[in-house]
């Protein structure tokens, strides 16, 4: 229940209330000018108030958001106040009208509402005053200037027509903006008192309803226009309310109350605090003073310490460093950081470290000691550790893998090298002694442009840790590729940390070159994963053949495109197949592109094993063509097999045919020869002799010319032949004579080969020898010369050789060198050899000199011959 003397000051108020309203009316019947400036100056005192207070006691308020607030008001006063001083009548800014004001109340009012939204957010985050101060004025300054000097700012009322649509817009807008202002402070409600949110709420409330109220007006002394000021009126008299009760009235209570607190904190902090507190008269050295720190760590109760001679605190064995460090008390008056021993009542020690300082009297004379002993037993202990540490880290720093430069940056913006590890003297090739004290330019001379310093320079001025991406780093000394990581110690020496990945770089080429290499390859090479059939990777080629991307390969497995494999077990049986083959074997398939559509393939896949995994690498070639071509082949052949049947018939029509006329021209020749020779002349004679033998010698070169299409077709059997005695059933065969000299040689080896065309070749050669030999001893050579891979056999004879440019033109059919009344034939002998050769797999190649022989060489295969 209220008290009576609130009741009276509420009663006080609202009498006061009263009044100021009634008052301010009055006033707007005489002039509504000084209405207007009386609010409105009102409004811009109180802002410029709640900024000057908020301002100097910004060191007492537990969060920002008031200190915001005064700044934002500071400004918004200032709008206020161009606002009140260009309204119309004052006659102040000759050159504007009644827009001017209206402009500058619409800035006032966005600025204000905007910064009464985001403020609650400073009840949490700090406020950087200098940066908020200077973006408020930037914004003043452009609000300034757009409407004085720019005049770029929307129209707000124009005379006769009253409001503008931006001007009625802008105030149903900084009325949505407050209204937010309201949803948003009520959620930060618990950072503030009750009272204090209640005033802000009804400062806010009100500013909505003036907002509202200035959106009716025609005139700028309109009724409407007066009920806005009234609102407005209160919404700064309530903020004022709020802001001046939190900003001045309790940090003051809350002033007061923390120094009674800081009082007892500090005693008990006194009491309590880890460090041993000491006070000793100055004159007879005994203890007045300790805190609960001092008996406990050296185990005694306070009172059987005070009383005390201070140096039986001390450790025997202290005592001649104690009076160093007296002696230096009683001269200076201070002593720092001085360690002694102390002496604890079971008799142990305690390392602490000393500092004295003296409390004096008027006339400087030492009254007593303040003295604080702190326990060092475990730094001491620590530091020891720390040796061991700093030993253990120098032996990792030394042994790591990663190079590792430590810098110092000098008073010129010079690096010069303070420490380098061994793994960054191999790296560099250089010893750590060639290093210390040098800059780090002259020793790597190209380092700008490699981008270190630059490196160096961020982490140094920033303390932020910075990643040299990798770069290749080259000088006339060294070469090689560098992963830098730069960080700064709490010394200030920067340190460069990084590896040579020179060889992972190169690897890396040759991957890339390999990857490229996949890629441009004419076939396409798939990596499977070989026990789901999954894809681990294709190439290019691969997705071109197959119509689907990379992406979608690593979504399907090897029956996805290989008609062969329809499901999984086809596809592990696959795989069982190519283990038993040695992980490697050469197949033919089909593939089915994306479309549907198929065609043939040739698979070459290899099982591989790397470390604990296992793939499977196909490199699969497109054999559409090469089908096709075998299709079209086995056309061809079919149509020459019919083709050399035909000729077959035809030659034995042609031989049937001809050879029975030509044997009969040859009979009735001799039959003419044998009944006329009594009655007809010699010349007669002569001729009848000459046509049986044209038509003996045509008989023949029929005969020749059926040979070489018989031995394309004729086939025989390969047999076991015993080369030496063929070769002399042949000789014996052929009916030499016997004024030629067959000489035939010792060494001849067991062959499988063809009889029907050995001898076909054979017995050519011999015969062709015999026939040009027109020495008076004609001698014949056969023998053979055996090779590794295969067998060579020569026929040499001592006649009248065949010139050079002829050696290849005696193999055609019915090419003759001479005349058949020079030496007999009919040109076939040497086609018959060369196409029975070729029958058996060789070659025949001869050597001959005009007038010295020649030697014709059988070249064949030992696997044939």
């Amino acid at each position: 229940m209220p008290t009576l003397l609130q009741k009276f000051s509420l009663h006080l108020l609202w009498f006061w209330g009263i009044l100021v309203f009634g008052g301010l009316y009055l006033v707007s019947l005489q002039s509504y000018l000084l209405f207007h400036s009386l609010i409105e100056i009102f409004s811009v005192v109180v802002a410029f108030s709640i900024f000057i207070i908020a301002w100097n006691t910004r060191r007492l308020h537990e969060n920002h958001f008031f200190l915001f607030i005064s700044i934002a008001y500071f400004f918004v006063g200032s709008l206020d106040l161009i606002h009140t001083l260009s309204y119309k009548g004052m006659e102040l800014f000759p050159n504007h009208d009644a827009n001017l004001p209206t402009q500058m109340w619409i800035s006032a009012r966005y600025l204000e509402s905007g910064s009464l939204l985001i403020a609650p957010l400073f009840f949490r985050k700090k406020l950087a005053v200098s940066f908020v101060i200077v973006i408020y004025a930037l914004l003043f300054n452009a609000l300034i200037g757009a409407i004085f000097y720019r005049q770029i700012f929307p129209d707000c009322f124009v005379e006769g027509s009253g409001l503008t649509q931006f001007k009625i817009g802008s105030e149903y807008l900084i009325c949505l903006l407050l209204l937010m202002a309201i949803v948003h402070l009520n959620s930060y409600r618990h950072n503030i008192s009750h009272v204090t949110f209640k005033l802000l709420i009804a400062s806010l409330v009100l500013s909505v309803l003036a907002e509202l109220s200035f959106t009716l007006y025609f005139s700028m002394y309109g009724h409407a226009n007066m009920v806005g000021h009234y609102f407005k009126l209160l919404s700064f008299y309530f903020i004022y309310k709020a802001l001046v009760r939190s900003g001045l009235t309790k940090p003051t209570e809350l002033l007061f109350r923390n120094l009674e607190e800081k009082s007892k904190l500090y005693q008990d902090l006194y009491d309590n605090a880890p460090d041993m507190f000491i006070s000793c008269e100055a004159r007879t050295g005994k203890v007045r003073q300790c805190n609960l720190a001092t008996a406990t760590n050296l185990g005694y109760t306070r009172d059987e310490i005070i009383g005390r001679h201070i140096k039986d605190l001390y450790h025997p064995d202290s005592e001649e460093k104690r009076k160093k460090v007296f002696k230096t008390f009683v001269e200076k008056g201070t002593v720092r950081d001085a360690e002694l021993q102390l002496l604890r009542k079971d008799g142990s020690r305690m390392d602490v470290s000393l500092n004295i300082s003296a409390v004096r009297d008027e006339q400087g004379k030492a009254l007593y000691s303040r003295s604080i002993w702190r326990d060092i037993s475990a730094r001491k202990k620590a530091e020891n550790a720390l040796l061991e540490t700093e030993t253990r880290y120098r032996e990792l720093f030394n042994n790591m893998n990663s190079g590792c430069a430590v810098y110092k940056r000098n008073h010129e913006g010079h690096y010069i090298f303070s420490d380098f590890n061994l793994a960054a003297e191999r790296i560099e090739k250089i010893r750590k002694e060639n290093l210390f004290g040098q800059e780090i330019t002259k020793i790597f001379p190209t380092v700008k442009d490699f981008g270190l310093l630059d490196v160096l320079e961020n982490v140094w001025a920033t303390g932020i840790p910075q990643y040299l991406p990798i770069s290749l780093y080259t000088d006339e000394r060294i070469s090689g590729w560098r992963d830098n990581y730069v960080y700064k110690l709490p010394s200030g020496e920067i340190v460069a940390v990084y590896d040579d990945i020179t060889a992972r770089k190169q690897a890396e080429e040759k991957l890339l070159l390999f990857r490229r290499l996949i890629d441009n390859s004419n076939d396409a090479i798939f990596v499977i994963e070989p026990q789901t059939g999954g894809f681990l990777d294709v190439n290019q080629k691969a997705c071109e053949a197959l119509q689907y991307s990379r992406a979608e390969f690593f979504h399907l497995d090897a029956t996805d495109i290989e008609m062969k494999f329809p499901d999984d077990f086809s596809w592990q049986e696959n795989i069982k197949q190519l283990k038993d083959h040695g992980g490697q074997h050469i197949k033919e398939g089909i593939h089915r592109r994306k479309d549907g559509t198929t065609f043939p393939v040739e698979v070459n896949a290899s099982y591989i094993q790397l470390a604990d995994r296992e793939y499977l690498v196909s490199v699969v070639r497109d054999i559409s063509e090469r089908k096709a071509a075998e299709k079209e082949l086995l056309r061809t052949m079919k149509e020459l097999q019919d083709a050399n049947a035909e000729l077959s018939q035809f030659n034995y029509v042609v031989a049937h045919d001809l050879k029975a006329p030509i044997r009969a021209m040859s009979n009735y020749a001799s039959f003419l020869q044998e009944d006329l020779a009594p009655v007809v002349s010699g010349e007669t004679k002569k001729y009848l002799t000459q046509l049986r033998q044209t038509a003996v010698e045509t008989g023949k070169m029929v005969e020749d010319l059926l040979t070489p299409a018989k031995i394309g077709n004729q086939k025989q059997e390969p047999k076991k032949i015993e080369l030496g005695d063929f070769m002399e059933k042949l000789v014996n065969s052929m009916d030499l004579s016997p004024d030629i000299e067959i000489r035939l040689g010792s060494e001849w080896p067991t062959i499988v080969s063809d009889p029907l065309l050995l001898r076909q070749v054979f017995q050519n050669l011999i015969d062709n020898a015999r026939k040009y030999t027109i020495a008076s001893c004609k001698r014949i050579e056969i023998g053979c010369l055996p090779g590794e891979d295969e067998l060579t056999v020569f026929v040499r004879d001592n006649g009248i050789g065949i010139g050079a440019a002829y050696h290849e033109q005696i193999f055609g059919l019915f090419e003759r060198l001479h005349t058949s009344a020079e030496y007999s034939g009919t040109g076939v002998g040497l086609a018959i050899v060369k196409k029975a050769v070729g029958r058996l797999g060789g070659t025949i190649r001869l050597e001959s000199t005009e007038g010295k022989g020649t030697t014709f060489y059988v070249i064949l295969p030992l696997e044939t011959a």
